[in-house]
């Protein structure tokens, strides 16, 4: 049995659409929808047509046509099926909710984009998109989505979701139009970008706050991008500069500099962008430390006034660590720098003030250490101040005095005003006495230390020492002279006996025991004699004679005396005037001096006198190379009956400051244990009153 069979075929035989099927049986066969021109209309029925060949091969054609357009088709839908297979695997394990709303209900929604509405596959399709949108956002998110569907615009846009627990969330979303099951519907993607917005709100918070404290710095402030334009602009700079900041953020090209000095040019904030060599000269104080900047400059006319400001530069990063631009700081130090200016003018008189007085000026902390000290401690006892701070005042105080003196510290850190005696040891050994006033050193109210004054009484204590001697002295010689005449009378009558007697030829064996004997009595004459040295009224013959020639005239029999011991002399005379002398005297105390330094040394010792001129005085010197005089023996010389000698009165060296008084001369001593120097200094012109 056969089957009729539909074939249309076009001019080249290969455009067939419609489906064929292959024939099992021969059959009929019509061929219908072709061009007259082209095909015949045939009718087979059984038996062989003429054409059949031209239909056979007809046939053929058409059928490989249409074999290939059903390949053509599979791949197509094959291809399709690997798209939709490729959609659902991108959707399903997209970062990005992807939904497709056809007829403003949801078609598809991926697993990303229920997790953001909280919201099941099932609860979403077929249900209205609006569901999904904070109420207050629905006409701005559909006005962005139909202005992006119609090209109006291609930014992604924002609006807030509402999930089905309640809780807003924001969206970034993008919408395309596409075809989805023959009709036209909406793909979209959408991202919870909450946390971005939630940061943002931080950064802007943060930013708001930033520009309110720039804002109301009390410095003036500035900060540049890093195109180095103006993006803050406080109210402190707006005072200093008179320029509001409307008139100057956003600008660049040095702008900001053109605010203090007129006319654009470099200033601190531009060497964090570069290296300005010749910037940093137009500052009086240019330095930096790390990343940040300061300098000090000068301003001749800022707003109409010379001003001296101080300005602090620094970068500013983001943060990878990337310069994003710079601040300033700019503070107006003109009122400070004349302040310290005055403070440093004041500071340097009161400094020439304590400096300069002979007084010493100090301060201790409270553990007694000396936290400063006037330079006059340098000049008189010798030590440098380096030497003296941060040392306990101890170290410098007589150890005898140091008891004393604590007490009194004590008392004046109780709020007393204290004055105390005591003696300090210069660094060669020199003894000086001062008297101290210290009073408490307070800092808000608690105690630091003690502040006061030190006055050198060295020559005070010498003056008082030197009358005490002389009042002693001339005692002594007042009672010599009330005496003398009496003890002189038996004593010339027994000395003239005893003359007598050592002639006679009877007593000539005993003639030694006279001499002796008239030998003790001229002693003790002569230690009368010597007591009347001492009395302070004691009649001088002084008359002009340079003591140069006294010296020489001496020297031969020093050089004999020092001979007979085995030592040496030497006289170093310099030019001096003529001063107002009595020889004698003057013999007496040269005499005194020699011989002591003399018997002070040893064997191979040598005596040194020189004069010399010294602030308009004349001055003797007698030096000798003995072991130097003890402390103790120090205070004391010139006080009459003091000897170190075993066989000595105690009155060489007082009739020396006698004989100094007497003309108005002064006696000093510096000793140690290379020797002992005195120096006798005479006034150049004595007063007339002692002149006879």
């Amino acid at each position: 049995m056969c089957q009729n069979y539909l074939i249309l075929a076009t001019a080249g035989h290969g455009g067939v659409t419609l489906k064929y099927e292959e024939a099992k049986f021969a059959g009929k066969l019509s061929v219908i929808g072709h061009r007259p021109e082209n095909y015949n209309l045939l009718q087979m029925k059984d038996g062989l047509n003429p054409c059949s060949n031209y239909i056979e091969r007809i046939i053929k054609e058409c059928a490989a046509g249409l074999k290939s357009a059903n390949d053509e088709f599979q791949r197509e839908i094959n291809k399709l099926k690997q798209a939709e297979t490729l959609f659902q695997t991108l959707s399903s394990s997209s970062p990005v909710g992807v939904y497709i709303v056809q007829d403003g209900k949801f078609q598809f929604v991926n697993p990303q984009f229920q997790e953001f509405t909280g919201y099941r596959e099932e609860e979403l399709l077929g249900r209205n998109t609006s569901m999904v949108v904070l109420p207050e956002d629905r006409g701005l998110a559909r006005k962005n989505a139909v202005d992006m569907l119609k090209g109006r615009h291609t930014c992604p846009y924002e609006f807030r979701s509402l999930t089905k627990s309640g809780q807003t969330k924001w969206i970034l979303e993008q919408v395309a139009s596409i075809q989805f099951l023959g009709k036209r519907a909406v793909l979209g993607n959408c991202m919870d970008i909450t946390s971005r917005k939630q940061a943002e709100d931080k950064i802007r918070t943060a930013h708001q706050r930033l520009q309110d404290i720039i804002e109301f710095l009390p410095d003036a402030t500035f900060v540049l991008d890093q195109d180095r334009k103006v993006i803050a602009w406080n109210r402190a700079i707006e005072e200093m500069t008179g320029v509001q900041k409307e008139h100057i953020l956003g600008r660049g090209n040095y702008a900001y500099s053109a605010a203090f000095y007129g006319k654009p040019r470099q200033i601190l904030v531009d060497l964090i962008f570069e290296d300005g060599q010749d910037s940093q000269r137009l500052y009086k104080f240019y330095e930096k430390r790390g990343t940040t900047i300061v300098g000090e400059s000068y301003l001749p006319s800022l707003r109409g006034k010379e001003v001296i400001l101080w300005g602090t530069a620094s970068p500013l990063f983001d943060e990878e660590g990337n310069r994003v631009g710079a601040i300033e700081s700019i503070r107006d130090i003109t009122d400070r720098k004349r302040a310290e200016k005055m403070l440093l003018e004041s500071e340097k008189r009161y400094r020439n003030l304590v400096e300069n007085i002979n007084d010493i000026i100090f301060s201790l902390d409270t553990c007694y250490r000396i936290t400063y000290i006037s330079n006059v401690f340098e000049k008189k006892l010798l030590f440098s101040i380096e030497e003296v701070m941060g040392q306990p005042l101890s170290s410098f105080v007589h150890p005898e005095d140091m008891p004393g003196l604590l007490n009194s510290l004590e008392s004046a850190k109780n709020g007393q005003l204290e004055r105390s005696e005591f003696r300090l040891i210069g660094k060669d050994g020199s003894v000086y006495h001062f008297r101290a006033s210290s009073r408490p050193l307070l800092e808000n109210e608690q105690l630091t230390g003690l502040t006061g004054v030190m006055v050198d009484i060295t020559r005070s204590k010498q003056f008082e020492r030197e009358m005490y001697r002389m009042d002693q002295m001339n005692l002594i010689g007042e009672m010599a002279a009330g005496i003398a005449h009496e003890i002189r009378n038996p004593m010339t009558t027994v000395k003239g006996f005893l003359q007598l007697f050592k002639t006679r030829e009877k007593y000539a064996q005993e003639r030694e025991y006279f001499e002796l004997m008239v030998s003790e009595l001229d002693r003790a004459n002569s230690i009368i004699t010597e007591f009347l040295s001492l009395a302070k009224n004691k009649a001088v013959k002084l008359r002009p004679q340079n003591l140069n020639e006294i010296v020489r005239a001496m020297h031969p029999l020093i050089t004999a005396d020092a001979n007979v011991a085995d030592k040496f002399t030497a006289i170093e005379l310099g030019d001096i005037p003529e001063i107002l002398l009595d020889e004698r005297e003057i013999r007496q105390l040269i005499l005194n001096l020699v011989r002591n330094g003399l018997e002070a040394m040893s064997p191979g010792g040598r005596l040194t006198i020189k004069t010399y001129l010294n602030n308009g005085d004349v001055v003797l010197l007698i030096q000798d190379q003995g072991s130097g005089i003890e402390p103790d023996v120090l205070a004391k010389l010139g006080t009459p009956f003091m000897s170190t000698k075993d066989n000595g009165t105690g009155l060489g060296l007082a009739v020396c400051y006698s004989i100094a008084a007497r003309h108005n001369a002064k006696i000093d001593v510096k000793t140690g244990p290379g020797g002992t120097t005195f120096f006798v200094s005479f006034s150049v012109q004595a007063p007339a009153s002692q002149v006879l």
